[in-house]
């Protein structure tokens, strides 16, 4: 449960970095202008509010929702435990293509990429940082080589320790068990550059 003082350092924070984005604003995680997202996982945060700050960053131009819980919405689903450790942030993002299913997570030590690489329609041979940093799997090959151009490769490489489910129009993603400002505003910025 979010504590009084938790709390008052998360207005704070909010402010802090609405202040490195123009195009957010704060609003009540109740607020009827968030999007709904394909994995419920904005239902999700408002059935748990008292793990989960009531309010969010929200941009309407690039239809994302920042949010903070003391529950991981990413754990719940991919492992069915909660993680409860820190405080996560979570971006909750609509998108203009339907890339499938895609799970990316850190890889731990000597895992790699090739159980993506059998299927022969993605080859991240030459993104070696990247084959290092993350296990990737997907259930439509085709529509995810869209997905990973090389820019956002880059881009996940550059941000690290990332974990990011996708599933036709909506993305999640958080950097793992991470509350550090400069954290969030990286990836506040990977979701803008994500369409």
């Amino acid at each position: 449960m979010l504590t009084s003082q938790t709390v008052d350092k998360l207005n704070k924070s909010l402010k802090a970095i609405k202040a490195w984005f123009d195009d957010y604003e704060i609003l009540n995680i109740n607020d009827n202008k968030l999007i709904e997202d394909e994995f419920g996982a904005l239902k999700f945060l408002r059935l748990n509010l008292e793990h989960t700050h009531e309010f969010v960053l929200y941009s309407s131009k690039l239809q994302t929702i920042f949010a903070i819980s003391e529950l991981c919405f990413l754990s719940k689903i991919t492992t069915n435990n909660y993680d409860e450790k820190d405080l996560h942030c979570l971006i909750i993002k609509k998108l203009n293509n339907d890339y499938g299913y895609i799970a990316l997570n850190p890889a731990s030590l000597g895992e790699s990429i090739e159980n993506l690489i059998q299927h022969g329609d993605l080859n991240f041979a030459h993104y070696p940082k990247f084959e290092e940093l993350y296990k990737v799997k997907v259930n439509a090959p085709i529509k995810a080589s869209v997905f990973f151009t090389p820019d956002r490769i880059t881009l996940f490489e550059n941000v690290g320790d990332l974990r990011l489910l996708v599933d036709k129009n909506t993305l999640l993603s958080r950097i793992a068990n991470s509350d550090a400002h400069g954290d969030w505003i990286h990836l506040l910025n990977m979701a803008s550059r994500i369409d």
